[in-house]
């Protein structure tokens, strides 16, 4: 796999974090535009999760209340999630959702 070979890090005790998914991104040629369910002054949006905003984007979800690490899924311009490791369809089935992240090719 691409990213387990450019990150160097031990897959069997953590996974990647939201700065290397954004370095990994830029390295490749792409910006990332992220959102958070917080704004400036800690405001919760009105709407969480966000609807899509770009083509294609990388989300931070917790699946379930009792799990101990976060879990990146994509999500298309049309809202549907690809998660192998759930049957989830949309961002609303996430326990929680921390971060949305639309993809932009930069060159």
């Amino acid at each position: 796999m691409e990213v387990e070979q450019y990150i160097e890090k031990d897959f069997n005790i953590g996974g990647i974090s939201i700065h290397d998914v954004d370095c990994f991104l830029q390295d490749k040629g792409y910006a990332v535009g992220r959102i958070f369910k917080y704004k400036l002054g800690a405001k919760e949006r009105e709407k969480w999760p966000a609807d899509p905003f770009a083509k294609i984007h990388i989300c931070e979800t917790i699946v379930r209340k009792d799990s101990k690490t976060s879990h990146f899924v994509v999500m298309l311009e049309d809202g549907m999630i690809l998660d192998p490791a759930t049957k989830f369809t949309n961002l609303s089935d996430y326990y929680a959702v921390y971060n949305i992240a639309g993809i932009y090719k930069a060159r």
